[in-house]
């Protein structure tokens, strides 16, 4: 399995600190994605059924920068960055901060989320950066590759990059509030 691990700086959490007062002081920014009995049958919620956050009453989901509405069309922003444009300066001064050498087009957000065990299929060389903030005990990022080997890590002190094509990914149960961002 092949992952790089990084120690976030006093700099990064306070960066992280500032996004996080961005999602607490506008609690409607991110949408919930929950669809009690109602399944969602709309392209762009295909993610929210793989993540398991359609079955999360509490979880919300959304993607800051440039993401394809349908595979066969171009990239183009996305409606809460349109709205938020603030919360990608702040995504590219963190990772100016953390991993300058990272290069993201698009920043999923998961509030309050327990991702479910998915895989990514949105290319052979889809590098994800993850990393985790807020109050909460738990909820660490599990990995595994093809040979069902696992690994565990707490991304609220390091950020994870994997190849998301590859590994299989999920996170355990926590208590609190937690912020996860997905930088690729």
């Amino acid at each position: 399995m092949s992952y790089n691990v990084r120690r976030l700086s006093g700099r990064d959490v306070s960066i992280l600190k500032q996004i996080q007062n961005q999602f607490d002081n506008n609690s409607y920014m991110i949408p919930t994605t929950y669809e009690k009995g109602n399944p969602a049958k709309n392209a762009w919620q295909n993610y929210s059924w793989k993540t398991g956050s359609i079955n999360q009453k509490g979880a919300r989901q959304g993607v800051f920068g440039y993401t394809r509405v349908i595979a066969s069309n171009p990239s183009e922003l996305t409606n809460i960055t349109k709205a938020n444009p603030q919360m990608m300066r702040l995504f590219r001064m963190f990772m100016k901060s953390h991993n300058s050498s990272f290069k993201f087009k698009s920043v999923n957000v998961d509030i309050d989320l327990v991702k479910k065990r998915h895989k990514i299929n949105r290319g052979r060389k889809t590098m994800n950066l993850v990393v985790s903030f807020g109050d909460y005990k738990g909820g660490d990022l599990v990995l595994e590759d093809g040979m069902k080997r696992i690994r565990k890590f707490n991304t609220a002190k390091e950020s994870v990059t994997f190849n998301a094509f590859d590994i299989i990914q999920s996170t355990e149960p926590f208590k609190g509030r937690k912020y996860t961002l997905t930088f690729f």
